[in-house]
């Protein structure tokens, strides 16, 4: 009787271990979403060291992409780039290459690149997450039009007109159909 009462006490332990969690992930997103990043890194400082705690590879993945993005917004793009990497990682094992929050956590890593100058580390990131975004947006859906479009505009930062041209083009013609 008593460990039956100990397994229980656990088990609801758990359970409202994992909802605080989950409440304290759904107050940084509102935090990010509102703009305010003074608090969203103090609630990533509270929560990254619990991550290991989320046991949904999708949530986990998210929380790290969400970290990035926090960081990204006020220019700390090593520190983003950080967030960013562990996303792709995380989603690379468990969801796959071909999964919508991998492509995303490479565009998004592309885009660190890219804002520190990166550009040949940056080129190959976004070509590889295009595919996979194009599949879960829809070519011709706006999202997927300005991802396109962030790969015209390294582009130009590069000094590839030719190629940037091109992609502008297209862009254009996406945004026509939409």
């Amino acid at each position: 009787m008593k460990y039956k009462f100990l397994f229980l006490l656990l088990l609801i332990s758990s359970g409202y271990a994992s909802q605080n969690i989950i409440k304290q992930l759904e107050d940084l997103d509102t935090a990010y979403y509102h703009g305010d990043y003074t608090d969203a890194k103090k609630k990533i400082a509270v929560l990254y060291p619990k991550a290991d705690q989320i046991k949904n590879d999708t949530l986990l993945v998210e929380f790290l992409s969400t970290c990035g993005s926090v960081y990204y917004s006020i220019g700390e793009f090593t520190e983003a780039e950080k967030y960013f990497s562990r996303a792709a990682e995380k989603a690379k094992i468990s969801l796959g290459e071909t999964e919508y929050h991998y492509a995303l956590a490479l565009f998004n890593l592309a885009g660190c690149y890219s804002q520190e100058g990166r550009y040949a580390e940056a080129e190959p990131l976004y070509l590889k997450s295009l595919p996979v975004l194009a599949e879960a947006f829809g070519q011709t859906s706006v999202e997927y039009t300005r991802c396109f479009n962030t790969l015209a505009s390294l582009y130009i930062d590069m000094g590839r007109y030719n190629d940037a041209e091109g992609m502008c083009a297209a862009a254009v013609n996406f945004y026509k159909e939409i």
